[in-house]
C-alpha cells in the first residue's frame, strides 16, 4: 500500500492510526515529497506519475494507492472546477492502474455550499463532476442524522454492480503504548439500508458544524504541506460557501502563515 496524504503528517496521525488500525507497516509506504535538485516538492499527477509507476514495479505487488485529497496532487494549470482539466488527469492515472493491477483510491470533500435543495450525492462533491463521473465506484461518508457519533458508509455510484447495502462505522479512541493517541474505525456488524441521498436529505435539518470549526476543517484538507496559492484557496473556498472572514479566522486558528513565492504570488503555509 502507498499513501499520499497533504492532510495529515505521518508521525503523529497516519503511521498511530495504522498501527491502531493493526497494519503491517512494512507494507506500508508513505510518499512526502518529490526531490528533484537536492530540493523537495510535492507529488504532481501531471508531471511525476511515472516515478510512481516506478516505484509500483519496484516493489512488485502494490495492491492500492491511497491519494488524499486528489485535488492537492493536481498541480498547476489545473482547475478542478473544469470537467475537461480533471479528466485530463484522472484519465492516465486508471489507464496506469489497469495495466498495471492496483487499485487507485481517492479522497475528495463534500461542497457544504451550493443549492440547498440539492440533494443527490453525486452532486455533493466539490469541484467537477468528474471527480464522481470518472471512477467505476464511489462511496460517501456521511453523519448519521439521528447519532452525531455514528458516521454511515454508503454507495453513491458503481458501474460494476447492483448498489451495494451501506454500513455504520463509530470512531474510537485508542492510547498507543508509545503514548500517542489516536483513532480507529469500529464498524458495526450489521448493513444500513439507508441511500446516501436519504441520508443528505435527514441531514438537511440538522445543526451543522460551527462555521469556524467547519472552515479549519476545509483548510486541513485543501493545503498541502509545500502551502497553496491564496487566490486559490478562496476561490475553494467561496465554491464551498465558507465566507473569506471565516477563512482567515481559521488560517489564524491553524497557524498558518502568508508567504510570497516568486511567480506564485501568496501562499499560505503551515
Amino acid at each position: 500500500m502507498t499513501i499520499l496524504s497533504a492532510g495529515d503528517d505521518p508521525a503523529d496521525t497516519i503511521v498511530p492510526r495504522l498501527m491502531a488500525a493493526g497494519a503491517d507497516l512494512n507494507l506500508v509506504e508513505i510518499i512526502q515529497a518529490v526531490e528533484q535538485k537536492e530540493r523537495q516538492r510535492t507529488f504532481n499527477l501531471q508531471t511525476d506519475l511515472h516515478l510512481l509507476e516506478t516505484k509500483i514495479k519496484h516493489h512488485g505487488d502494490v495492491q492500492l494507492i491511497l491519494i488524499d485529497p486528489i485535488s492537492a496532487y493536481f498541480g498547476k494549470g489545473i482547475d478542478s472546477h473544469r470537467d475537461v482539466d480533471v479528466r485530463s488527469v484522472l484519465a492516465p492515472i486508471s489507464e496506469m492502474a489497469n495495466r498495471l493491477n492496483v487499485c487507485i483510491l481517492t479522497i475528495a470533500h463534500f461542497n457544504k455550499g451550493g443549492s440547498p435543495n440539492n440533494t443527490k450525492a453525486l452532486h455533493k462533491f466539490m469541484g467537477s463532476i468528474a471527480f464522481v463521473a470518472a471512477p467505476r465506484i464511489a462511496f460517501a461518508v456521511i453523519e448519521d442524522a439521528e447519532d452525531a457519533t455514528r458516521r454511515l458508509f454508503l454507495h453513491a455510484k458503481n458501474n460494476l454492480s447492483e448498489p451495494p447495502q451501506g454500513l455504520a462505522f463509530k470512531i474510537d479512541q485508542l492510547l498507543l503504548l508509545s503514548g500517542i493517541q489516536t483513532s480507529r474505525i469500529a464498524w458495526e456488524d450489521s448493513p444500513v439500508s439507508i441511500t446516501a441521498d436519504e441520508a443528505i436529505v435527514a441531514r438537511r435539518g440538522q445543526k451543522q458544524a460551527p462555521s469556524l470549526e467547519e472552515a479549519k476543517q476545509f483548510l486541513a484538507g485543501l493545503v498541502p504541506p509545500n502551502g497553496m496559492n491564496v487566490k486559490k484557496i478562496e476561490e475553494e473556498a467561496k465554491e464551498a460557501g465558507i465566507a473569506l472572514a471565516t477563512l482567515r479566522r481559521a488560517k489564524e486558528e491553524l497557524g498558518y502563515k502568508s508567504t510570497k513565492a516568486g511567480f506564485e504570488g501568496w501562499i499560505w503555509k503551515r
